[in-house]
């Protein structure tokens, strides 16, 4: 594993040094990399997939390959900052992976699972209660549901990117609100229904019903918005505890049923996107095609071509925006928000649709951060970010895998994702990554809590 790392780190330093030779023979070496890391996944029970890895996986095949498949097609001479950009996340990951490797030989960590115990039904129950509460709180505040409506006006033009707008960036509540909402779909729905899940499955005491409910109610709420990523990455995020579940308990996986219950992932998105051309005047004969075009471009050709634009217009076209795009550093400063998200779709229309006010274009972390900081932005948050994701790592190696600690490990990969089309801060504050590094910290180390009513409920046999 180290081997790849440090094969990558030498290839880009080579690009580096040798820019105008050009960059195609990174492809295949990237494309080496991530089929190498999915490998790795397959081929280690134990270990199986880290935030690290996944990281890279993901980063290489939605930014970096396609960039540079991008910038083959269109040598524009701004996007070679891009391609350095895009590669320094690449390097700082694979120097931290290095380093988790090496920390994992040394100490030789045994991979132990936890049984059952009265905490973990009481911390999946307290969660999913909560995310309840919260997700009522959200569509009581809505004037509109937008999936109801879209789903109930079909054959009618319905303008969803204003009703979506309204149910999310519009919505009239409290501030402290918009994050419980925002923490409630990224990653307290997926722990509580994943988790419920696996309690389900393996501990006969546990009410299947919670399961069916926490898990329903997550998907009807998760949703509500018509926002197609949240729902495959609440659906990723439960198939994943599954998976990492059974591999450790060395429980064989149906891995046909695996496959079909993964279906969702895609069909969700294709079949909303379907309804949105609907709503918008396309033919319902055509729809569905449209849906499956939508879905490939938005999956795997506009981020990386929203992230080069970036690179094209700033600073040659506006100058860096110093935080003013970026809500935590804006209001920290006292800055005027300059919504570049809405600036780049309706000026650029990365998309190829019709511009509306309404529309956004997201860039990933990194060209967010050079809109705002320009190369220091982009040093420092690839390191920022190598280094908390590498934590969640270290904090899941040296904990003892419970319900609890792999469902909580799972909902992380969600926070991951959004790093493609969002800044560094709604990593952290609204994905909420820095809370679930604490979530993470505290399941893996308090195994048991002393308390006899709950522990009273169950077998004392069954405690353990």
């Amino acid at each position: 594993m180290k081997y790849i790392h440090l094969s990558i780190i030498i290839a880009y330093i080579a690009a580096f040094l040798y820019s105008g030779v050009g960059f195609e023979y990174l492809i295949p070496l990237l494309l080496l990399k991530v089929a190498y890391l999915i490998l790795v996944i397959f081929m280690k029970r134990n270990s199986g997939l880290y935030l690290l890895d996944f990281f890279l996986i993901i980063w290489g095949i939605l930014i970096e390959i396609p960039s540079l498949l991008v910038f083959s097609q269109e040598p524009n001479p701004e996007f070679i900052q891009g391609i350095f950009a895009f590669a320094l996340p690449n390097l700082m990951a694979s120097i931290f992976a290095i380093f988790r490797e090496t920390y994992i030989l040394k100490q030789k960590f045994i991979y132990t699972y936890l049984k059952i115990n009265y905490t973990d039904r009481l911390y999946i129950i307290i969660m999913g209660i909560i995310s309840c509460i919260i997700a009522a709180i959200y569509l009581k505040a809505l004037k509109e549901i937008p999936i109801i409506t879209a789903l109930t006006s079909r054959g009618s033009t319905v303008d969803l990117n204003a009703l979506r707008n309204d149910s999310l960036k519009s919505l009239e509540v409290p501030g402290y609100l918009l994050y419980l909402i925002a923490w409630a779909r990224d990653f307290m729905f997926p722990i509580a229904a994943s988790g419920s899940i696996i309690l389900a499955l393996r501990d006969k005491k546990f009410p299947k019903i919670i399961a069916l409910i926490f898990s329903f109610v997550g998907l009807f709420f998760i949703s509500a918005s018509t926002e197609k990523a949240p729902i495959s990455f609440f659906i990723f995020s439960i198939l994943l505890t599954i998976v990492v579940y059974f591999r450790i308990n060395r429980i064989k996986i149906n891995k046909i049923m695996l496959a079909v219950l993964g279906i969702p992932i895609v069909a969700i998105p294709i079949f909303l996107l379907a309804i949105g051309a609907q709503s918008s005047g396309v033919d319902s004969s055509q729809s569905l095609e449209s849906g499956v075009t939508n879905f490939i471009n938005r999956a795997f050709l506009v981020p990386s071509r929203v992230a080069l634009i970036h690179f094209d217009v700033f600073p040659s076209r506006l100058s860096f925006l110093e935080g003013s795009s970026m809500n935590v550093v804006n209001e920290l400063a006292g800055k005027e928000f300059f919504n570049l998200a809405n600036y780049l779709y309706v000026y650029y229309n990365p998309y190829d649709s019709t511009p509306d006010s309404y529309g956004y274009a997201n860039g990933s972390f990194i060209s967010e951060i050079w809109a705002n900081f320009s190369w220091v932005g982009v040093f420092i948050v690839s390191l920022l970010c190598a280094f908390f994701i590498s934590m969640g790592d270290l904090i899941y190696i040296t904990s003892k895998k419970n319900v609890l600690v792999i469902s909580s490990f799972s909902a992380m990969f969600i926070a991951i994702l959004g790093l493609i089309s969002g800044n560094f801060t709604i990593f952290l504050i609204t994905k909420g990554f820095v809370i679930q590094l604490v979530l993470l910290f505290f399941v893996g180390r308090i195994n048991s809590l002393n308390l006899p009513l709950i522990k009273n409920v169950y077998n004392k046999s069954e405690i353990t």
